[in-house]
């Protein structure tokens, strides 16, 4: 499998680990894995038996080939190997609910399956970081974690989104970084080193390791330009995107990376499954897309465009995904691990569809009681209103679900002031007050947002906010204001298990 699965699970794998958890990881050794990565990162590796002669797949969409067994042989050499779990995490194309479905049985564990392709899994929780990606599109009883706001990015992609939201593109020679993923197997790096070559008004930094194919060739001509630097390894990926004004790379988890710090890029489709959300990036005017045999007739159009028009692409990438998928997602994992009898809440990304949901709320005689401007908004300014909240990165407003149901509850919503310091407010359908769940999608919001200091502006007349937000850990600072500062991890796991 590709570089990308095996660094989006060190990523998770390091949330777990400051939770106090217990990592391993169990790989099937083949030519040119990472296990030494791994091991290095400071995990125990569980080998599985190696097949008696390796069998190359046939190519990169050939996932049973990288099994190199079925899947039942493979699920039981697992069982004997790894012997007890009390979470299993896959990550792999050709794994699915035949394989889990056998060591669930066995090892009576928790199940987490990653996935990108919508497949069937016999898992207690399915994470797919999938643009436009929503839970109906799986089948079965698991709780589906759909979508960018669980991509699953380094941490320091959070604080690099932060500083990101302020920049301003200079005007002069572009940055543009080049990265085609952990191993370029094709030679498209070199491909789109001799086309951009010609052309001395870029600087340009390529991210290339010597498993890549054409690496020696890549080397050469580098050395032989002046706009050109090298890097084989980078430990700050965030802050290298954030270093640069465009990025050339491939569809995969490096694109969530590159929105997350706004890096307007033109998007190479190295394989067929990469090939819908490709277009879908296109559509949104997040990325161009070009194929590998158009480099030499596209690139310089498709850069040219990303020039003219960058701010779009910008603010377009920045909406896409805010660095945070990772916290979410322990989040989830503490409650299938722990006490899943409490009603829980969930926050999902607000879209269009739920304007008139928001307007509904809007328009009660309770909410207009409290608000700040008392006046019932009609229906076209609350539209106009919504979408620009929609499409500005500044904000981000998500639909409270809850209950038995999980049905809509409410709104919870963050507007940038600062770096790093976001008003926060929330409402709820008044039928649900007393229920204890605006406390608890506070204490989520604890979850998510633990870096940011949260502002809370709440009239002094409205007791049941004054006493929401002190029950929720927030300081009064004024007889209007109230503030939660960054809080410490074991301070919100605490409150989260109250």
């Amino acid at each position: 499998m590709g570089a990308g699965h095996v660094m989006r699970c060190l990523t998770l794998a390091e949330e777990l680990k400051l939770k106090g958890h217990m990592i391993y990881f169990a790989c099937l050794r083949l030519p040119g894995d990472l296990r030494n990565l791994i091991i290095k990162r400071g995990y125990k590796v569980y080998d599985l038996t190696s097949p008696p002669k390796f069998v190359p797949p046939m190519g990169p969409d050939d996932y049973p080939g990288w099994l190199q067994r079925s899947v039942g042989d493979d699920a039981r050499d697992f069982i004997s190997i790894v012997k007890k779990a009390d979470l299993v995490i896959t990550d792999h194309y050709a794994i699915d609910g035949r394989w889990q479905n056998i060591v669930r049985l066995e090892l009576m564990c928790m199940l987490l399956a990653i996935d990108d392709l919508a497949r069937n899994h016999d898992a207690d929780l399915i994470v797919d970081q999938t643009y436009a990606r929503k839970s109906h599109h799986y089948t079965g009883p698991a709780k589906v974690l759909a979508g960018t706001d669980y991509a699953m990015l380094a941490s320091n992609f959070k604080d690099c989104r932060e500083k990101a939201l302020d920049k301003k593109y200079l005007s002069g020679v572009p940055r543009i970084l080049i990265f085609l993923g952990g191993a370029d197997e094709l030679g498209v790096t070199l491909k789109i080193l001799k086309c951009l070559s010609k052309d001395l008004n870029n600087n340009i930094t390529v991210l290339l390791n010597e498993r890549s194919s054409g690496y020696s060739d890549v080397v050469n001509l580098i050395n032989a330009s002046d706009n050109i630097t090298h890097l084989k390894f980078v430990d700050d990926m965030a802050g290298l995107m954030l270093e640069h004004d465009l990025g050339i790379g491939a569809a995969g988890t490096s694109t969530w990376e590159r929105a997350c710090v706004g890096l307007p890029s033109l998007v190479m489709t190295l394989a067929d499954n990469q090939k819908e959300i490709s277009s879908l990036l296109e559509e949104l005017k997040i990325s161009i897309v070009i194929g590998r045999k158009d480099i030499n007739k596209e690139l310089f159009s498709a850069i040219r465009i990303l020039k003219e028009h960058w701010s779009d692409y910008f603010e377009s990438s920045l909406r896409i995904c805010d660095g945070r998928g990772v916290l979410r997602i322990v989040a989830e994992i503490d409650i299938i691990c722990g006490d899943t009898s409490k009603a829980r809440v969930s926050l999902v990304s607000a879209t269009e569809e739920d304007i008139e949901f928001v307007y509904g709320l809007q328009t009660l005689p309770e909410t207009r009681k409290y608000a700040h401007n008392p006046s019932v908004p009609n229906f076209v300014s609350h539209v106009k209103w919504m979408q620009s909240k929609l499409r500005d990165p500044h904000c981000k407003m998500y639909i409270i679900e809850g209950g038995v149901n999980n049905l809509q509850c409410g709104v919870l919503r963050l507007d940038r002031q600062s770096s790093k310091n976001y008003l926060i407010s929330i409402f709820l359908d008044p039928q649900l007050h007393g229920q204890g769940i605006a406390l608890s999608a506070l204490r989520l919001a604890d979850r998510w947002f633990p870096d940011l200091t949260l502002h809370a502006a709440v009239l002094e007349k409205n007791l049941p906010s004054q006493k929401l937000f002190q029950s929720a850990g927030y300081e009064k600072i004024s007889d209007q204001k109230y503030v939660r500062k960054p809080i410490m991890r074991e301070h919100y796991e605490a409150v989260y298990k109250d």
